[in-house]
């Protein structure tokens, strides 16, 4: 999957191949879209709430860790200022 769907990124310093993403999502009324980070879980070592985040040249702030116990990770991003 990663070869095919994933871009290059650094993820708390590593670089790290991911599945890049900007889905839409809704909750208690407020519409929009998450951009999130996939990856293996062995590829992300240390990564926590605030790690900096690049893709594509975009910095990026983690606001949620969820590893999903099949070995991969999922990042949910908010666009660093």
């Amino acid at each position: 999957m990663l070869a095919t769907l994933g871009v290059d990124a650094t993820v708390a310093g590593t670089p790290v191949r991911v599945v890049f993403d900007r889905p839409y999502i809704e909750s208690l009324g407020i519409a929009g879209n998450v951009p999130v980070v996939r990856a293996p879980t062995a590829q992300m070592p240390g990564v926590a709430y605030q790690s900096p985040v690049i893709v594509s040249g975009q910095a990026y702030r983690v606001t949620v860790v969820q590893a999903d116990g099949t070995g991969w990770t999922t990042l949910a991003l908010e666009e660093a200022v």
